[in-house]
């Protein structure tokens, strides 16, 4: 099982609740021993305080579907099935991560495609989010005094192009 936390996520925040129960590795084990659980971490911050990301959503893909590949390398696991877990952008971002597997020769990227069996998808704008017009707006006027970074915000807004497209391809 893959987690995916989403824009401004954490990979262990996002999925604690308030008391701090970490769901994912405190409850989660008691129903699927079996289970090996990761989280991913990646840079989707788009305000100051935190390392802010340039890179774009298929960017953070290609990353993405990299590290799975290499850790199923690593561990052994190619042929492992995988639950995938993904939160709003996450989602977005697994979503081109296996586009381009399904695209790609190279047979590590193949086997993640292959080996995905199941993928919750939990609050992913995949029309797009009309909030992001208003959260753009924010951080412009952010911009004024702290850094932001509005580049993956561009792809996620309502009726985006980028996302019709790849919800074709998907």
């Amino acid at each position: 099982i893959i987690a995916i936390h989403g824009l401004d996520g954490h990979p262990q925040k996002s999925w604690t609740a308030p008391n701090g129960t970490l769901w994912l590795s405190d409850l989660l084990p008691e129903k699927l021993p079996q289970a090996h659980i990761l989280t991913y971490s990646y840079d989707a911050y788009t305000r100051g305080g935190e390392q802010l990301t340039d890179e774009s959503v298929y960017a953070l893909a290609q990353k993405l579907l990299v590290d799975i590949a290499t850790e199923r390398h690593d561990s052994n696991a190619q042929r492992r099935p995988i639950i995938f877990v993904a939160h709003s952008l996450g989602g977005i971002v697994l979503k081109y991560a296996l586009i381009h597997a399904d695209r790609h020769e190279y047979s590590p990227y193949k086997a993640v495609e292959r080996s995905t069996y199941g993928i919750l998808f939990l609050g992913t704008p995949h029309q797009g989010s009309a909030t992001v017009d208003l959260a753009t707006s924010i951080l412009q006027i952010l911009s004024i005094r702290f850094d932001t970074n509005n580049t993956i915000l561009n792809d996620l807004g309502l009726h985006s192009k980028a996302l019709q497209q790849q919800q074709d391809q998907y």
